[in-house]
C-alpha cells in the first residue's frame, strides 16, 4: 500500500461527503464482508474507486491516505492520474464552494443548511454510477450498497467494478439474489450494459447541454428522470442536475411552499419533477445539484421535522 498526505485546498467534510448519498463503496472491507459508512480503528475509511482501493482519513485540513496503487485511470478523460490529481479530481476541488457558502448565507431557507459545510459532490466512474442508481430505485442506502459489493464480488477478488460486458452476459438468475426493490431492476442495469456495448457513450454527454443529455438518458427504457439526473451531476459534471425522489419532493415542498405554484401530492409526476428542477436550475445556476445535497442532509438533522 501507498501511503501519504493530501493538503486540502478547499473545504471538505470528508465522512459527510462520503456517506451522504452519492456514493456507496465507502466504508469498512474486512473478513470478505464489507460494511458500509463504518470506519476503521484508526479512523480510516475505505472504497474501491477507479479499480484502485483506496483509504481515507481527514485531520484538520489534510487527507492522510492508502492507496493500492499510484495512478488512476479517468476513463472519461481517457488519461491517468496520480494520486494527488486524482484527489482533486475525485472531490471537485476545483470548484470553490466558499461561493456556495455565500449563496447559502444569505438565504433565509439554506442558511440552515450550514450546519453541514464541507459537502461536496463527487466525480464517480459514469458506467458505475449508472448501475449503481438502477438499483436504488425505492432501495435503502444499505440494500444499494449491499448490491454493488455483491456485484462487484462476482467480477473481481479486488471488487472493481465489472465493466458492461461482464453485466451484460449475466443472467437474471445469476443477479436475483440481489437486494433491489424491484426484479426489474436487474434487467435494467442488464439491457443498460448491453446499451452500452452497442455504442452507446455515456461520456460524450458532456459535450450537449443538460436538457439534451438528460434527454438522451430518460430515453432508454428503465431510466427515469431521478436517475438521469444522478448520472448527470454524480459522474458527468452536470452540478445543474437536481435529482428529486418523493423525499426530496416533500423537502421542497415544506421549504418552497411559498414559492412554487405547486399542490402537495403524495406522488411525483413528470410535471412536478420538471417544475421543482427548472425552478432550482433558475435560481442557483451550476449550484443547483449542490444544494439537493444540503437540503438532503438538511432533512435528516435531528430535531427537523420532515414528511417522508
Amino acid at each position: 500500500m501507498i501511503e501519504g498526505k493530501f493538503k486540502i485546498p478547499n473545504d471538505l467534510d470528508l465522512y459527510k461527503t462520503l456517506t451522504c448519498g452519492q456514493a456507496f463503496r465507502w466504508g469498512l472491507y474486512e473478513n470478505g464482508n464489507f460494511k458500509y459508512a463504518k470506519l476503521d480503528k484508526d479512523g480510516f475509511i475505505y472504497g474501491i474507486v477507479y479499480g484502485n482501493f483506496l483509504g481515507l482519513k481527514q485531520e484538520g485540513n489534510y487527507l492522510f491516505y492508502k492507496s493500492s496503487s499510484e495512478i488512476f485511470y479517468i476513463p472519461q478523460l481517457k488519461t491517468y492520474l496520480n494520486i494527488n490529481d486524482f484527489l482533486n479530481f475525485y472531490f471537485k476541488f476545483d470548484k470553490d464552494i466558499t461561493e456556495l457558502y455565500r449563496i447559502m448565507e444569505k438565504d433565509e431557507i439554506l442558511k440552515d443548511a450550514l450546519i453541514h459545510r464541507g459537502i461536496r459532490i463527487l466525480r464517480q466512474e459514469p458506467f458505475e454510477t449508472a448501475i449503481t442508481f438502477i438499483f436504488s430505485a425505492q432501495n435503502t442506502v444499505h440494500n444499494i450498497s449491499k448490491c454493488v459489493y455483491l456485484l462487484s464480488k462476482k467480477f473481481s477478488e479486488r471488487l472493481i467494478f465489472p465493466n458492461a460486458q461482464f453485466i451484460s452476459k449475466l443472467s437474471y438468475d445469476e443477479l436475483k439474489h440481489l437486494p433491489v426493490r424491484f426484479e426489474n431492476r436487474i434487467i435494467t442495469a442488464i439491457e443498460f450494459s448491453k446499451i452500452i456495448l452497442n455504442g452507446f457513450d455515456l461520456y460524450r454527454l458532456k459535450n450537449l447541454t443538460y436538457e439534451e443529455a438528460h434527454q438522451k438518458l430518460i430515453s432508454i427504457k428503465g431510466i427515469g428522470r431521478k436517475i438521469a439526473d444522478c448520472i448527470l451531476l454524480f459522474s458527468l459534471d452536470f452540478d445543474n442536475a437536481f435529482p428529486i425522489d418523493v423525499h426530496i419532493k416533500n423537502v421542497v415542498f415544506k421549504l418552497y411552499k411559498n414559492h412554487l405554484n405547486l399542490k402537495e401530492s403524495k406522488t411525483l409526476t413528470d410535471k412536478t419533477y420538471k417544475i421543482i428542477g427548472d425552478f432550482f436550475r433558475k435560481k442557483y445556476g451550476n449550484w443547483a445539484g449542490w444544494i439537493q445535497e444540503y437540503l438532503y442532509a438538511l432533512s435528516r438533522t435531528p430535531d427537523l421535522k420532515f414528511s417522508h
